[in-house]
């Protein structure tokens, strides 16, 4: 028997949820390391084309290079997926001599951590049939057999616990091959298999590390229950599809991934918490049957949607070399400004819930996204999948739900500095919580809101700096700058961008695009009327390199053909 808050089933049953959960909800962005370094090549007989441990070396530091010495951010954890692990016995392959040993200091050097996948009854494809032939005559690769199982525990306790990691996330992924499963598999071993590992991940908890970050995947269906001893369950269905006939196929993804979300749990499930999902977030790789796309504008909308979701753990999918070459290398700061946006909303996140109607019908793509409350803030996200404008009417009250005692106005400002006005939102000004809004959502689009209560003051801007770097860019080239604003948790982060001489560059928002040679004063300005100003060099390099358009980009080595020449 329990208590419910009069017209708050939901926010009600979440306050046991998260009280009763192993751990409360957190902030979990994850790089994942599936497309650029395992998919396709996870399932060599002998090991040599899978993934190498100098490839996740390479990854980390990268990642060290770009998002934390630029931009002062990290990520939480880097994860190893499917093909670090000799078939069967979850040992080190030979690709692996030392381990994670290195990944782990590197990692520990931009203050994250590492975490890896294993999969309870094998994993799938080729690599998932070497580890079940392992067992075969054995009792079988089933977590009810307790050879396999002390080896699969065995496993886990060296990796988080005997070799000093800091080790902070495990992917367990498929403790059955259920499609969509709605609970156990039906078969001699699915209850089995759904008991082992909520043993296993007691066992952890209890006597290894309370806080250690599961994501237990394929196999767990919608039930508020797993969160008793999982941080994360699976949204079902394919990790990656399209639907729909809106949009790119960027925006068929999101818009087939945010369905599921909406079909199994926001209408089949729908007191069961959405705020730690396993979507497959954001993507964006050269590798697999994934989204192609390389529109810059869809990108961060995809971007934005995996973090405005609300899910604690978010899960990054991202080729460097793309975050690097697209928009100057931009992706980078906004992933950062992401990052930044979930640490400043950690407090009323936990609250996400859905918003609007069904992102695909089976006719048609309607308004959707998402919102969070806690009293004093409050977030709202919606976005728009078709590709034509469409008209979203609700009330703060509706998509917040908030309950009928609260009255005050809410104050509601962009997340992000450059995104554009939202027609019928007043921002920056006090909304009556009853007062209907009509707003109407541009084609393809995605728009992310903070919100406080009218009597919650401000967050004013102090300053803005750039990065102590000196900036350089070619004639017909472009570049991103790197920022920051203070503090990070402003109310206003718009901002202004001026050239001083456009005819030598240009700019826009924090992209340097370079016309011809010369020096150009950049300006950039905030809310609150403080400055900072850059100068860019716009120059030829000595050297030009021309890659080869007909190399195609592969996964075993990064490698690229290139010839250099004098300018």
């Amino acid at each position: 028997m329990g208590l419910v808050a009069k017209n708050q089933p939901r926010r009600s049953f979440l306050a046991y949820s998260e009280r009763e959960r192993a751990v409360p909800w957190r902030a979990m962005p994850a790089y994942i390391s599936w497309y650029e370094l395992n998919i396709d090549r996870n399932n060599d007989r002998n090991y040599t084309g899978n993934m190498h441990d100098y490839q996740c070396e390479d990854v980390v530091r990268e990642w060290k290079k770009q998002l934390y010495d630029r931009y002062k951010t990290n990520v939480n954890s880097f994860v190893w997926d499917d093909g670090w692990d000799f078939y069967g016995p979850w040992t080190f392959n030979k690709n692996f001599p030392n381990g994670f040993a290195e990944t782990d200091r590197l990692a520990r050097s931009m203050g994250s951590g590492i975490g890896a996948w294993l999969g309870p009854v094998g994993g799938y494809g080729q690599s998932g049939n070497y580890r079940r032939a392992y067992w075969n005559g054995k009792g079988g690769m089933q977590l009810s057999n307790p050879a396999y199982y002390k080896a699969f525990t065995d496993a886990i306790t060296d990796l988080c616990n005997k070799r000093g990691y800091d080790f902070r996330f495990f992917k367990f992924d498929g403790i059955s091959d259920l499609f969509s499963a709605t609970g156990p598999k039906n078969d001699a071993n699915g209850d089995e298999n759904a008991e082992g590992i909520i043993n296993a991940e007691r066992m952890v908890r209890e006597t290894i590390k309370p806080d250690i970050f599961f994501n237990t995947t394929v196999g767990t269906w919608a039930s508020p229950f797993w969160f008793h001893y999982t941080d994360a369950v699976w949204r079902q269905e394919n990790d990656y599809g399209e639907i729909g006939n809106q949009g790119t196929d960027r925006e068929k993804w999101i818009t087939y991934r945010d369905r599921l979300v909406y079909q199994n749990f926001v209408q089949n499930s729908p007191i069961c918490p959405i705020n730690t999902l396993m979507t497959h977030g954001f993507i964006l790789s050269d590798f697999g049957n994934v989204s192609k796309s390389r529109d810059y504008d869809g990108i961060v909308r995809e971007l934005r949607c995996a973090f405005a979701c609300g899910s604690g753990m978010v899960e990054l999918y991202n080729d460097y070399a793309l975050m690097n070459r697209i928009n100057g290398g931009r992706l980078w700061g906004d992933l950062a400004e992401c990052l930044q946006w979930q640490k400043n909303n950690a407090d009323v996140l936990p609250d996400a819930h859905w918003v609007g109607g069904n992102p695909w019908t089976g006719s048609k793509a309607e308004v959707y996204g998402w919102a969070s409350w806690n009293g004093p803030k409050a977030t709202l996200a919606l976005r728009n999948p078709a590709t034509t404008p469409q008209v979203f009417k609700t009330t703060l009250r509706k998509a917040l739900e908030v309950p009928a005692h609260v009255t005050d106005p809410y104050i509601f400002t962009k997340a992000f500095g450059n995104q554009a006005t939202l027609e019928g939102f007043q921002e920056g000004q006090a909304i009556n919580l009853d007062t209907e809004l009509t707003l109407t959502l541009p084609a393809s689009s995605v728009f992310v809101f903070d919100g406080r209560d009218s009597k919650v003051p401000a967050v004013a801007t102090t300053g803005i700096t750039f990065e102590n770097a000196p900036v350089e860019v070619a004639p017909g080239q472009h570049k991103a700058l790197v920022w920051f604003l203070a503090p990070t948790n402003a109310t206003d982060k718009s901002l202004q961008w001026t050239s001083e001489n456009p005819e030598i560059a240009t700019i826009k928002d924090g992209v340097v695009y370079g016309v011809k040679e010369g020096e150009a004063p950049l300006k950039v300005t905030t809310s609150g009327g403080q400055s900072a100003t850059i100068k860019v060099q716009v120059k030829k390099p000595l050297y030009a390199l021309n890659f080869d358009a007909n190399a195609n980009a592969t996964n075993k080595g990064r490698e690229l053909k290139f010839s250099v020449h004098p300018c």
